[in-house]
This record gives C-alpha cells, structure tokens and sequence, in this order.
C-alpha cells in the first residue's frame, strides 16, 4: 500500500533506512567521494512508499548515479537530468555492468598498442616510478618501484616513497633524498604536456584557460604527464567502443587518485575545496588505473539506459538527459512523472572544478560546454548555492501534477547546507509535507509538493519567540539533550511550515545571518542550557533549562517499542524491529544506531541468516520471568527490612524501609527495564537515599543510557544508586548482615559499560 501526502504535519514522518548493516559486502564506488554519500536500499525504500515499480521518476540533478541505478533495478524508470558530465557518464558505464573478462581483454588490446622505443604503456609508465633499490644487498637499478610518493604542502619534491623492490623483494618506506630522486625515471616535457591539455580544454578561451590552469595545478608534473599518456593511448588504440568506454572510466578513477587532493596517512577524504592537505600523497598512475578495474566491475545486472526522449521498458531502467533541466530535450506529457526524487548536491567547488577539468580532458571543449558558466563564476557560498537548487527546482511544476510528491535527500547535513535546501526549496514555490532525520543527525528526508493555496504567514511573535518555541517543543518530544543538528533541522522546518521564514533570506541578507539568528535564539539561557558548550553552536548537547515534570526520555521510550516487539513476537528481523521504532519515535526523534544496537544486545538473541538478522527475546527476558524477578526482589526487600529492623511500606512502584519514628530512610524502585528517566524526574524530591535495583541484564545498557545523556546523569545525584539483583541477593545471604554492612556493600557493584565486539552498525 503507498504512503498517502495529504498531512501537512511535517514531523510525522518515519525515517527511512538502507539495508541492513553487514548484510551484504561494502564495495568500493567510482568517484564516490564526491557524490552523496550512498546508502544501499534506503532510496528504493523511500520510494516504494510514493510510487509503484514501473512509475517514471524524475531525478532534476542527476548527482547520484548510484541511487538512479538502484531505481532502475527495483523496476522504476528514472529521468536523469544530469548538467554535470563526469556524473553522466558514471551513471551511463555504471548501466552497462561491465564484466571483469571485457575488461581485461581492453587492458590486453591496450597495452599490445607499443610506444615509440617498443616497450608496452604499462613498461613505459611504470619506469616514471622506478627507483635504484636501496636495499645494500641489491642496489639494483630501477628495480624499486614505487606504490605511493608522500608530498608535504609546501614541498617542491616528494620526501618519502613507498614501494617495492622488483629484484629483491624488499619493501617499504625510502627518503626521497636528492641523490635517490636523480634515479628516477625520466618523463617527457611537462611544459609541452600542460600546454596540450590546455589547448584540449579551454582552447581560445582566456576566462576558462586561467581556471583550468589553477586546477592543472593540483596534479604534479609526473602525474600529469602519465594521465596523458594513457588517455593518448586509449584514444588511440585499436578499441571496441564498450572497450574504450570502460577503459576511459578507469582512467577518470585513475586521475581522481593521482590528484593532490588525498591526506597522508590515508583516512576518510571528502574534498570540498581545491586545497592541499598539510601531508598528501601521489599514487602510481598505471597502478591506479588496474586498482580502478574492480570500481567499473560491478556485481549487478545491467541497466536499460536510453537518451531522452527515448523511453525505457516498464521493467525499469534509465533515460537520461545530459543538461540542465530547463534544457529538457522534451517536456514529459501530463501524468507520465509519478514521482520526484533526488540527492540535492552539495556545494563543493573541489568536485565542480576538476569536473570542468576531467570533461574537456576527456571530449575536449564540447565536453565542458555545460560547465563553463558555473565553472567562470567561481561562486561557492551557501546564499548562492541556496539560489542554484531553487532555480532548478522551480522548473518542477511545468514537469509534474499537482499530485505529485518531491523527495529531496540532503545528506552530510550541516547548518549551512540545512538552509540551502530547506529555503531553496520553499523559494522554488515547494510546500514541506514531511521531514525526517537519522539518529546520527547526518541525512535528512523531505518530502515537499506543490503548494494547493497560498501559505500563511502567522507572524504572530517575533522570529526570535518563534524559534524558541519550536525548539523548547522538539527537546519536550525528546525528552533528552540533543545535538545542535537535531534541534535546528526541527525548529527551521517548524518556522518554515508556519509561514515564518517566507522570503528569506531577504536583500542584502546571507544564510549566515539566518545562522546567526537561530543560534542566538536558541542559547537564550532563560529556556536553553547546554552541556560541555563550545565556541560554536555545534558544540555540546542542548536542554531546557527547566525540564517539565516527570520527562521519559527518548532512550526510555525506544527501549520500552524494542521490547513490546520482542515479548509480543516469537521472533522478527532487525528490519522489521527498526520499522517499529521508526513509526513510534518519527520525524525529528529517530534514535541513534548506538542505541539500537545496544537495545538489542541487552534483550535479543542474534541469529545471523542470509536474508538478514532474526531476533528473539532472551529466555530470560519474557515478561513471566522478569515478572517472578520482580516479586522475588521485592520479597527480598521486605525480608531484608525485617532482618535491619527497619519497617516496610509497599507503593505501587517502590518499597520504603523507614525507621521507628517513621521517618523514610531508604526508597527501592525494583525493575525490570533500564528505564530509569520518568523515575528520577519524578521522585527528584523524595526524602532519604534512594536505590534503582534493577537485573545485571541491564547493566550494560544503563551505564550505555547514563553515558550518552548528561540530563540523565545530573538527575543521578549522589542521592541515587544503581544497584543489581545480585548485589541485593548477596547482601541477603549474608549471615553477617547488619546495617554497617549494608551500607557499606549495597553500592559495590555498579554497572559499567563495556562496547560490544559484535554490533550489527
């Protein structure tokens, strides 16, 4: 059954989430570092809520081949308007599901192609990477051939090459000094190199020339001159069209890892600018090239991909337009869009600069013809990125019906990216329906429409009132501290649904300013507070300064949905466990993977299948028994009370132990759970000291809760302690039980938290 769009309560929306974690092997992408992040199976989930497999869907952007082709294979048929070429010819090699055998027989036809002095491409560009093998006991010539030159930002030469010895087999990391370096192989003229690429991509161009000249500049002559090589030959050579293709997208993966733009030592590298790392690396370019095989080698099936307007199958498969969208070849008639869905790109000049570059490199000037406005204007900023995703989306309502829902993923979320899409696409005339945010506060899911009537504006009270309000309502859903991510993303589409951010930012105004306005509102010391503050708004967790009256936090109520579901099914998978929680803690209150995890560790049994993980409930954990747990605690309790001399009082929820006069000493609050929030925030006033007594099961998961949350561990004040079954059981044995004694044991074993080795995130 598809997911209706007629409520208008944004937050309402469960999170949608990719395939489970582990289920299949992670694989390597081409270029994957610039596109969105991909999480595999969460568009294809997302979707199948709005539209049935065989509908056509309309992708504006185009900056996700990754999702376009998971579309494609659960049956859509996707409309890719791709502006960007490199993104368009990803998309169109990835379609064709190259095999590994094609492949080679390329690498073969390619490399039989000899250069001038008869070596083969792959003897010739490998002596650019020889060295004399510095190993006293070989000392051969050009025999150490170098994997990877280390580079510092100011470097004028590497100082550092890691390899390997051809002759003796020796490896690893050698000083670059001046001596060795004069081993290295020779290359050609990188003047004339330079100058001939240039002259392919910029031409007579003098405004694109001085661009393409700057990101020239990020490849170190050695590189440069290899990548010209090896295209030379490729385009050259005596090739199938499929071989050539294949063997140009190698090439494109090739000249992505020969770059200046990887940090040294390796690590997650996500550039957004055209700036050298303080440490960076220059890889072997033909090494790169075979490295790039398996990145074109998918294991799928492959795609149905047409040009527009040609038309795909019902099965599914792609038509894809390469330009902006209001250059659509033809517009698609009433009815034939269902759907539109989209990654929103980010604002990275990094990837847009050596797009220009590795276009014109690859088609010459036709090549970067689609680029060249963006690429000469060189504006990057979020005001203006914000104004470049309403101009395309504003082309929406002369594409698809009223009726038509718009799911927009914006991932790597941050503040400034948060504004851009949320703004653009209200300024493109869009109406938000529904928003949800992962547990990680990392991606966001929109689901926007045309608007029916025009919005209201309820400026009732100032912005500044209006954004604390929302904020105090999501920290009273939470129940909990947040990150600065989660509060913002719920408070800007709050206002946003309310009318009050219609026309912003106004004249002369920078999303900044917007920053700068929420950011105040929100650290307003009268309603906010905040734990371990920084000198930025990301820093810290956020809470009210004055919580209301008996909180059940976030943690508390995703415990209390995971065990409902084990205790009520013999089993489940963690799909469908997530889909629970997911439904009861929606929109802006998704729990954290961590927690999930840990919920699942302290009450399910793991079975590991093919089709994913199945969980049951621990025997131990079935409501019969924890319900005899609990009787016999309490048993325990008065018996003990009896033993000290203490009188006894049974409330609903705890156990008294007083004195003579009647005076309350001790207050017991026996348990199943690790739920422990509504109970400190309620009894926060009760007189004596006062005992959480709960199963060494929980152990792990309260010590998890108390770590995370600081509300909570500021709520268990001295006045407090946790104390297990066991404990409680031992001090009853104990024939020398006294009073002394039980003050002096009841706290000796707390509990303590302990990460798992075997989490499913």
């Amino acid at each position: 059954m598809l997911e209706s769009t007629n409520s208008a309560n944004f937050s309402t929306a469960p999170w949608v989430r990719g395939n489970e974690p582990g289920l299949f092997p992670e694989r390597a992408l081409p270029l994957e570092r610039y596109f969105p992040p991909y999480v595999e199976g969460m568009v294809s989930n997302w979707v199948k809520k709005y539209a049935s497999p065989g509908s056509y869907i309309l992708d504006p952007f185009g900056q996700n081949p990754f999702t376009s082709l998971e579309l494609a294979r659960a049956g859509y048929r996707v409309l890719v308007s791709a502006n960007n070429p490199i993104a368009a010819f990803t998309l169109s090699v990835l379609s064709r599901a190259h095999d590994a055998e094609m492949v080679s027989q390329a690498l073969l036809q390619l490399n039989q192609n000899r250069m001038r002095d008869g070596s083969t491409l792959e003897e010739y560009l490998s002596n650019f990477y020889r060295l004399d093998c510095p190993n006293p006991e070989c000392q051969a010539e050009s025999k150490f051939e170098v994997d990877t030159f280390i580079w510092s930002e100011e470097g004028l030469n590497p100082h550092l090459a890691i390899g390997t010895c051809q002759n003796c087999g020796f490896s690893g990391e050698i000083d670059l000094t001046p001596a060795v370096q004069e081993t290295l192989g020779r290359t050609p003229s990188y003047a004339l190199t330079r100058s001939q690429i240039l002259e392919k991509v910029a031409g007579q161009d003098p405004p694109l020339r001085r661009v393409m000249e700057e990101v020239i500049s990020y490849y170190s002559p050695r590189a440069l001159i290899a990548l010209q090589i090896l295209l030379s030959k490729i385009e050259t050579s005596n090739l199938t069209q499929q071989q050539s293709e294949v063997l140009k997208a190698m090439w494109l993966t090739a000249a992505d890892q020969a770059n200046q733009l990887w940090i040294w030592p390796k690590g997650k590298n996500r550039p957004r600018q055209l700036i050298r790392p303080p440490l960076y690396q220059e890889v072997n370019v033909w090494k790169a090239f075979l490295r790039s095989v398996s990145l074109w080698t998918q294991p799928a099936e492959a795609v149905k991909l047409r040009e527009w307007p040609k038309r795909v199958p019902p099965t599914g498969g792609i038509s894809l337009f390469e330009g902006r969208l209001r250059e659509l070849a033809e517009v698609p008639e009433p009815g034939l869009i269902k759907l539109v869905q989209t990654s929103l790109p980010r604002r990275n000049q990094a990837w847009w600069n050596l797009s220009g570059l590795w276009s014109g490199w690859l088609w010459g000037k036709e090549g970067v013809k689609t680029l060249r406005n963006s690429l000469l204007k060189q504006r990057y900023d979020w005001t203006w990125h914000s104004v470049a995703l309403k101009k395309v989306l504003t082309q929406l309502p002369g594409l698809i019906g009223q009726d038509v829902p718009v799911l927009l993923l914006t991932s790597e979320l941050d503040t400034l990216f948060l504004f851009a899409s949320m703004l653009g696409a209200q300024n493109a005339g869009l109406q938000l329906h529904s928003a949800a945010i992962d547990g990680e506060n990392e991606t966001l899911q929109c689901v926007w429409r045309l608007p029916t009537t025009a919005q209201p504006s309820f400026f009732i009270d100032s912005p500044q009132v209006g954004i604390k309000n929302s904020g105090r309502q999501i920290l009273g859903q939470l129940g909990e501290p947040t990150h600065w991510l989660r509060l913002l993303t719920y408070s800007v589409a709050d206002q946003l649904t309310r009318g009050n951010l219609v026309n912003r930012p106004g004249t002369n105004e920078m999303l900044n300013d917007l920053e700068s306005e929420y950011a105040a509102a929100l650290n307003d010391p009268a309603i906010f507070q905040r734990f371990n503050p920084g000198t930025t708004p990301e820093a810290g967790l956020y809470w009210l300064s004055k919580p209301p009256y008996e909180t059940v936090c976030m943690s508390d109520i995703a415990e209390q949905v995971v065990l409902v579901e084990l205790q009520t099914k013999s089993s489940l998978t963690f799909d469908q466990l997530c889909s629970a929680l997911y439904a009861r803690l929606s929109g802006m209150l998704t729990p954290p993977d961590d927690l999930v995890q840990a919920l699942i560790e302290s009450y399910a049994q793991e079975e590991k299948l093919e089709t994913g993980t199945l969980l049951r409930i621990k025997a131990r954990e079935s409501a019969a028994a924890r319900t005899e747990d609990l009787r016999q605690i309490k048993l325990l309790l008065e018996q003990m009370a009896d033993t000290l001399n203490y009188r006894h009082e049974s409330r609903p929820e705890r156990i008294l132990w007083v004195d003579q006069t009647g005076t309350p000493l001790y207050s017991f609050f026996p348990i199943a759970t690790a739920q422990i929030s509504r109970i400190l925030t309620a009894n926060q006033d009760l007189p004596g000291q006062k005992f959480i007594v709960l199963p060494g099961g929980r152990s792990n998961l309260i010590a998890f809760k108390l770590k995370r949350d600081p509300n909570l561990r500021l709520l268990n004040s001295d006045q407090w302690q946790l104390v297990k079954f066991r404990q409680l059981r031992n001090l009853a044995g104990n024939p020398l039980l006294n009073r002394e004694l039980f003050v002096s044991q009841i706290s000796g074993d707390p509990p303590e938290f302990h990460t798992s080795q075997l989490a499913l995130f």
